[in-house]
């Protein structure tokens, strides 16, 4: 089954009992987990009832442990084992946390709903693969195609309330880029473009000139080469990059809030990478795509987690005088570029 048809068994109390998860998708990974949490345990006692263990640092001990605790004030208790090792090269080397996974499968107690996420879309059918089939039920967390692709960018327009002119729509699912598999753009790449777009909504509604005007236009590509400029810490590029950006006749106050985006994401990234999270617990928790995510990682080898945050309370001082006196912004902006110098820093 997939993910809407499991969410059919959910709202008829039928979440299952062991759930094999085939991940091509991560948003959808993270959107199940947020079900099994607020509408499968109903948001109670969860750090109790709901327990996330990842298989890469996993003991046989911890897992037994975890299937064996019982539930708190409920009757049942999610444990969800992540990074489940079911490629055939990691067979021999995982064997025997596979083989407790496996007894755990066939003797499943009763209060526990077990749910396993492999990354990627066809485990391999090995002897304990075969051995678990019986008991498992198959959820693929799949890509999804054009039509349901169309469905998620719409279903995000309207929780905002937003009207879209005609041309809007195909507009934005090609600018995602979502359908090119060489582009490897995920749900959360789509996610922040329509966000981003639905800013420019007019009482209510998206006109097609506007949507194509920010999809296509010169202040995004400075935009985008700003934020290269700020990772590289190139800050005589990132003062004239700025320079540029007025000179199209922008709002500068966007171009603020781009970077203090920018400076909270490096912040985060810069934390991931000290708390030695993957890339890919990283870009969920901070919800960004694998390539921002990627460039980022590149960009905060170039600062420590002092000066970011530093420069964050930097901008956080000219966001308060810009609300309580007169306030220059752009020359502002240029200086903060030039601060980007680490010979000055």
């Amino acid at each position: 089954m997939n993910y809407v048809d499991w969410l059919s068994h959910v709202d008829r109390g039928e979440p299952g009992q062991v759930l094999l998860c085939c991940i091509e998708e991560p948003y959808l990974w993270e959107m199940l987990k947020n079900v099994l949490q607020n509408d499968v345990l109903g948001g109670n006692f969860l750090s109790f009832n709901y327990e996330h263990l990842d298989a890469r640092t996993l003991s046989s001990e911890t897992l037994i442990s975890a299937l064996e605790t019982l539930p708190l004030m409920g009757e049942r208790r999610v444990v969800v084992v992540e990074n489940v090792p079911l490629q055939k090269e990691a067979l021999q080397k995982n064997e025997e946390l596979l083989t407790t996974l496996c007894e755990s499968v066939l003797h499943r107690p009763p209060h526990v709903l077990l749910v396993l996420g492999f990354v990627g879309d066809k485990p391999f059918r090995g002897k304990i693969l075969k051995q678990m089939e019986p008991d498992l039920q198959r959820i693929s967390l799949s890509r999804l195609t054009e039509q349901e692709l169309h469905r998620f960018v719409t279903k995000k327009l309207k929780q905002r309330g937003i009207l879209v002119e005609e041309g809007v729509l195909p507009l934005l699912l090609t600018s995602s880029e979502y359908l090119d598999p060489r582009a490897e753009k995920t749900l959360y790449d789509v996610e922040n473009l329509v966000e981003s777009t639905a800013a420019l909504a007019k009482d209510g509604r998206l006109y097609r000139r506007d949507a194509e005007e920010a999809l296509i236009s010169p202040s995004e590509r400075n935009i985008f080469a700003l934020m290269d400029a700020i990772n590289d810490r190139r800050s005589a590029s990132a003062c004239a990059l700025i320079k540029g950006y007025e000179s199209l006749g922008e709002d500068p106050f966007r171009l603020f809030y781009m970077i203090v985006r920018q400076i909270r994401n490096m912040i985060g990234v810069k934390r991931a990478e000290g708390m030695r999270l993957s890339p890919r617990d990283g870009q969920a928790r901070l919800k960004l795509s694998s390539f921002e995510y990627g460039k980022l990682r590149r960009g905060v080898q170039n600062y420590t987690e002092k000066e970011l945050l530093a420069y964050h309370d930097r901008l956080f001082s000219m966001e308060r005088r810009m609300k309580t006196q007169v306030f220059h912004l752009e020359p502002e902006l240029e200086r903060f570029a030039l601060s980007l110098d680490c010979r000055k820093a």
